[in-house]
């Protein structure tokens, strides 16, 4: 993604670097849950092939999923956890505090920086 002149070198640039990052490979194991959940039990090379994804990018959210109580491996393959709903719901909250949190701070603190220009034109 391009940020615009001086952007992508300052330190703006690579904050959001890394928070585009993050978000992405928050994406991945929620496809990989997902899969895991629809298609279950499932292997990593059937998830590889299935969602598009190499192998090690496969494994390394299996393993993430595995280690925060989501799913269970098991010779077949993986196979969900049997997550109660206030775990669900727990998850789904923690993502909306933090969509709530950067709102805020693009609307509050970018609001701020355009006052300033104005006040100064």
């Amino acid at each position: 993604m391009a940020y615009g002149p001086g952007l992508e070198k300052g330190v703006f640039g690579v904050v959001l670097q890394k928070l585009e990052r993050e978000v992405e490979l928050l994406e991945r194991h929620m496809d990989v849950l997902l899969a895991v959940k629809e298609h279950q039990p499932i292997g990593i090379d059937k998830l590889a092939k299935l969602l598009d994804l190499p192998r090690n990018n496969i494994r390394t959210s299996l393993h993430v999923l595995e280690n925060n109580g989501f799913i269970v491996p098991t010779k077949p393959g993986a196979v969900l956890q049997s997550l109660g709903e206030a775990e669900v719901f727990a998850l789904e909250e923690k993502i909306d505090e933090i969509i709530s949190r950067i709102a805020a701070i693009r609307d509050e603190k970018f609001h701020n920086v355009y006052e300033s220009q104005r006040s100064i034109l």
